[in-house]
Parts: structure tokens; C-alpha cells; sequence
């Protein structure tokens, strides 16, 4: 098994698109800054963070995804614990914007 260097950027397949690496550098600073704040976060900040994502987190999903969300509801923004918010910010996070709801695949169904 191979080790995972959180510290490092992620090895990147050289078919990546240039849409592809700006994302995978999003998501890499994302978990950077998340786990760092989690490994020092506090019982209130961790119940502050399940409050905040509660509204945008009704099912499984990617928490990058839900706490970008939470950050831009005017509603549970501020929930969010400061300390996160700023570490996230000095990663270089960039929210992702809200997708559009999927159409279902036909086989789902």
C-alpha cells in the first residue's frame, strides 16, 4: 500500500485537462485546510459544523460539496466555525458553485 502525503500535491495522470488539475488543486487545499481544522476543532465547533450542513446535507455527498453550500447560504453561513472558514481561505479553497439538479438516468429508475 502506498502512502498518501497530505502535505504534497496529488499525482496527476498526464491526460489531465487544465480544468482538471485547477479542480484537483481545489479539492487537495480543501482537505489540507478540513483535516487540519479537525484534528484541533473543539466539541462546539464539531456540533457548530453538524448545524451548518444539517440543511445541506439530506443525503451522502462530498462534505467539500455541502460546506460550500453552507457557505453560501446567507442562513447557515455564519453557523460555519470561524476557524474552519479562515483555514479554508488560507489554503486557497475556492467555492464550488451549485450544480444543477441531475436528470436522473433512465436505468435508475
Amino acid at each position: 500500500m502506498r502512502e498518501i502525503a497530505l502535505t504534497q500535491a496529488p499525482e496527476r495522470p498526464s491526460s489531465a485537462t487544465p480544468a482538471d488539475l485547477c479542480l484537483d488543486d481545489n479539492r487537495h487545499a480543501f482537505w489540507l485546510a478540513f483535516l487540519d481544522w479537525q484534528s484541533s476543532a473543539s466539541p462546539e465547533d464539531l456540533a457548530a459544523l453538524s448545524q451548518a450542513l444539517a440543511p445541506h446535507a439530506q443525503h451522502v455527498r462530498p462534505i467539500h460539496r455541502a460546506i460550500s453550500d453552507a457557505l453560501q447560504d446567507p442562513q447557515t453561513a455564519f453557523l460555519l466555525p470561524f476557524d474552519l472558514t479562515r483555514r479554508l481561505e488560507h489554503a486557497g479553497w475556492k467555492l464550488e458553485h451549485k450544480h444543477p439538479a441531475r436528470v436522473p438516468h433512465p436505468l435508475a429508475a
